[in-house]
């Protein structure tokens, strides 16, 4: 009994003299075209597109990216099919040891700098006569930490773009990692994966991973309280010790001046 009260008033103690403060770190950016090779499937980046022949090549894509983007469900003739792209993130290399320990709150935000682009989906058609348009039923994406799918989403909910014949999802779109922080606080260095289905497209010119921390400090009175009870105590131990040390510094004092002068 004695014990689980001591227990309990110390944890008591521990929650009134600390508090935790929220520090928002500088988020670690990756641009599209930062993806590891090889990429498995169809994707295309400006540089792949200016290799490839212009007879084979789409003109359209020169104006639909960006030198960071990357689009993943296509290649360079806009010819889908699937893709699989990988990007590393290393909190430790990038934030320090000490930003990985405490991570608090975690996000990763997947962007595109087009508003009219992004992760979209084609239509299909209900019958053969193309009288109905809906979006793309298998329309579908994938996200993978480390080899282990994290998320699945069906482009169910998509609206459709005001220009072109695509259903859009959203040119940023955010995906909370809070689950994962036990494993990341571990382990620092984390593999996203990201896998369209066949045509779903997603243009993408960054993947950012915003970090926030917490940090456990004492409440800003707890030094003035500790202050107050430990002088008076501090005062009583050392003024004995200090009134004869300043009476053997005088007496040492005169002496050193009497012989000096030659008195």
């Amino acid at each position: 009994m004695v014990n689980s009260c001591a227990k309990l008033f110390i944890k008591w103690l521990r929650s009134s003299i600390r508090e935790t403060i929220l520090e928002f770190k500088p988020a670690i950016i990756k641009q599209g075209i930062e993806v590891e090779k090889p990429i498995e499937g169809k994707w295309v980046t400006l540089e792949e597109w200016e290799k490839t022949d212009e007879k084979k090549r789409n003109p359209n894509l020169e104006n639909e990216m960006q030198s960071s983007t990357i689009e993943l469900g296509r290649d360079s003739n806009v010819v889908p099919g699937e893709c699989k792209a990988e990007w590393v993130f290393d909190i430790d290399k990038e934030r320090g040891k000490d930003a990985r320990k405490n991570l608090y709150n975690i996000t990763l935000v997947i962007r595109c700098i087009r508003p009219q682009a992004g992760l979209h989906a084609e239509t299909y058609y209900n019958d053969k006569f193309g009288h109905t348009r809906n979006p793309n039923p298998f329309a579908c994406i994938s996200i993978f930490i480390n080899g282990k799918e994290a998320f699945k989403d069906k482009l169910v909910c998509n609206s459709k773009m005001p220009y072109g014949k695509d259903f859009g999802f959203g040119n940023r779109v955010e995906y909370n990692l809070n689950s994962l922080i036990e494993k990341l606080r571990k382990n620092g260095r984390m593999t996203v994966t990201l896998k369209v289905n066949e045509f779903v497209y997603w243009d993408i010119d960054f993947l950012n991973l915003e970090i926030v921390t917490e940090k456990r400090r004492f409440k800003s009175w707890v030094p003035f309280v500790v202050g107050l009870i430990l002088s008076p105590l501090v005062n009583l131990l050392l003024s004995p010790l200090w009134e004869r040390g300043l009476s053997f510094l005088w007496d040492r004092g005169l002496s050193l001046l009497f012989h000096f002068i030659g008195i």
